[in-house]
């Protein structure tokens, strides 16, 4: 696995702690009557989850893009040569 491919697996497998974190955190943020009032409204599972839960969470999906690019970034930076 060398190349593109290879370093977008390390990248993956290096980063992917973090953003799970951080989607988990906005995921526990997520107030649960929005999605009762979605139910109340007969909205099912998935139609819930793309409608309410999803678009909730999208902080914390910016924040872990955010976060992922700069770290990422800065790994860059530190490992350039002169």
């Amino acid at each position: 696995m060398y190349g593109v491919h290879g370093v977008l697996f390390v990248e993956t497998v290096h980063l992917f702690p973090m953003m799970t974190l951080s989607v988990l955190d906005a995921l526990a943020r997520v107030d649960p009557s929005l999605e009762e009032a979605a139910q109340g409204m007969d909205a099912k599972g998935w139609c819930r989850f793309w409608d309410v839960t999803l678009p909730l969470t999208t902080p914390g999906e910016n924040e872990t893009l955010f976060l992922c690019r700069r770290f990422d970034a800065r790994q860059h930076r530190r490992n350039a040569g002169p």
